[in-house]
């Protein structure tokens, strides 16, 4: 589904003027603001993930916000799937790492997103953002595997971004996300967790409309 049919049915799904929907399109616009970024970094630098890697799916550590999450719940719920990934969060076959990661049945380490259109920011930033270092130089927020398998771009990379080249700030877009919200957007939590907070949200939401409706 493309971005303008997902908000077309967004509307139909959640009418009105909901806070919600409104905090769920600014998600989605940070999103697009920072994957414009990214192209032009990789137009640049020609870093790119590893294909069919899923190393950093796997990672049990990973965290995000409730509010990166918002566009997804409202997905999971339209496409009446949200009870059954509650469920699967809730079951341990996953051992911690994203319950949406589709790991390749034969090679190890490797996989997909099942959910890549709505995922968090975390998600998107990781391999290509940077943070300052201590001496205040920008350095690119990576893995090993690209380390590894990219070592001349990466360096290339690095050069190129203290010499001027811009590239999105892992700080900057935290901050825009919080901003949107400051108690949900603030506070990171395993992803997984964070998955069930954003579902139920969006379910008690619309509970709430469901309860406002005049009966027959």
């Amino acid at each position: 589904m493309s971005r303008r049919q997902f908000l077309s049915q967004l509307k139909i799904f959640f009418p009105g003027k909901s806070l919600i929907r409104k905090r769920a399109i600014s998600v989605l616009r940070v999103y697009d603001l920072l994957e414009h970024h990214i192209r032009r970094l990789q137009s640049k630098t020609q870093l790119r993930c590893v294909e069919g890697c899923g190393r950093c799916c796997e990672n049990p550590r990973i965290e995000t916000t409730v509010t990166e999450l918002l566009p997804l719940a409202l997905e999971l719920w339209r496409t009446k799937t949200a009870d059954h990934w509650l469920a699967q969060i809730e079951s341990s076959t996953h051992s911690g790492r994203c319950v949406f990661f589709q790991p390749d049945p034969v090679v190890p380490g490797k996989g997909r997103c099942g959910v890549y259109p709505f995922r968090p920011l975390v998600c998107r930033l990781y391999g290509f953002s940077a943070n300052a270092d201590k001496f205040n130089r920008l350095r690119l927020i990576t893995c090993s595997i690209i380390k590894a398998a990219q070592k001349e771009e990466m360096d290339n990379a690095h050069k190129m971004i203290n010499q001027g080249t811009r590239v999105p700030k892992m700080t900057d877009f935290g901050m825009r996300i919080s901003q949107l919200d400051p108690i949900r957007g603030g506070q990171r939590m395993p992803s997984n967790q964070a998955v069930r907070a954003a579902v139920e949200c969006i379910g008690f939401l619309l509970q709430m409309s469901s309860s406002k409706q005049p009966t027959a």
